[in-house]
C-alpha cells in the first residue's frame, strides 16, 4: 500500500514517516500520527481513525476544551492530557485588528515551548509501548505543529523540511473556513471581520513557528540546551533516534 503523509485532509490528519534527516536517515511511517480533535466524526472518518490501530493519545488541548472525550476512538487507547495552555485568553475582538491577530499568535507560540508538558510529552514518546501515537489540539496546526516541530529537530531533520510540515495545514484550513462561511457555523464570528485578519489568525504562518523556536535559541541558547532541560539527557535523543529512524 502506498504511503501518504496526508491521509485525510478533513481531519487534518497525517503521518509524521518519511522526512529525511540531514545524516540521511529517515523518519518511520506509522509511529506517530497527527491530526484535529476527533470529535463528531463521520462513520468513513472514525473507520479512518481505527484502521491506524493507534495505542495512546495525547491531547494537546487545554481542560476547558477537551469536554467529552470520543469513546469510539479512545477505545483501548492510552490517553494523555498535556494542555500547552492552561487559561482561554483569546476574545473575539482580537481579529478586529491585524497587529493584535500577530501580536497575539507570537505570544502564544512563544509560550507554547515555555509550557512544562512539552517534557512530559517526550517522557511518552521514549516508552515503545505507546505507538503508533496519535498527537491532536483542536485544528492539529498550531500546538500540534509546534510539537511535531520539536519532535522533527530532536531527530534531526532540516529546518526547510519542518516548515514544509507545519504548512500543509493550509489544505485544511481551506476546507474549515469554507465550512464555517456555507454553514455559518463559527459562532461569534462576525462578518465585519476582514479577510486578512482572519486568514493571520487561522492559516498557519512560518513566522509564528520561527517565533516559538526563536524563543528556545533565547532562552536556551540551543536547540540541545532545549531537549536537555525537556529530560532527552544521557542518551535519550539518541534513543529517540534509534525508535523513530529507519
Amino acid at each position: 500500500m502506498e504511503k501518504k503523509k496526508i491521509i485525510n485532509y478533513e481531519l487534518n490528519l497525517r503521518d509524521l514517516g518519511g522526512y529525511e534527516t540531514v545524516d540521511g536517515r529517515r523518519v518511520k511511517w506509522g509511529m506517530i500520527y497527527r491530526s484535529a480533535e476527533p470529535k463528531g466524526l463521520k462513520p468513513e472518518n472514525l473507520e479512518c481513525f481505527q484502521s491506524l490501530g493507534i495505542r495512546t493519545i495525547c491531547d494537546l488541548r487545554s481542560d476547558w476544551e477537551v469536554g467529552a472525550l470520543n469513546e469510539e476512538v479512545m477505545e483501548n487507547c492510552r490517553y494523555f492530557n498535556f494542555p500547552l495552555t492552561e487559561e482561554n485568553d483569546f476574545q473575539l475582538d482580537v481579529l478586529k485588528d491585524l497587529e493584535k491577530v500577530r501580536e497575539f499568535s507570537y505570544h502564544t507560540y512563544r509560550n507554547f515551548v515555555r509550557s512544562p508538558h512539552c517534557g512530559k510529552f517526550f517522557k511518552v514518546l521514549l516508552d515503545e509501548e505507546n505507538f503508533p501515537l496519535l498527537i491532536h489540539c483542536v485544528g492539529g496546526k498550531d500546538r500540534t505543529g509546534i510539537i511535531c516541530a520539536l519532535i522533527l529537530i530532536a531527530l534531526g531533520v532540516p529546518k526547510k523540511t519542518i516548515v514544509e510540515d507545519y504548512m500543509l495545514s493550509v489544505g485544511f484550513v481551506d476546507r474549515l473556513l469554507q465550512r464555517y462561511q456555507t454553514e455559518n457555523t463559527h459562532q461569534g464570528m462576525d462578518a465585519s471581520f476582514k479577510q486578512e485578519n482572519i486568514n493571520a489568525f487561522f492559516y498557519p504562518h512560518e513566522d509564528y513557528l520561527n517565533a516559538a523556536l526563536d524563543e528556545i535559541l533565547k532562552t536556551y541558547g540551543t536547540f540541545e540546551n532545549y531537549f536537555d532541560h525537556v529530560g532527552l539527557i544521557d542518551g535519550k535523543r539518541k534513543e529517540l533516534c534509534g525508535k523513530f529512524l529507519d
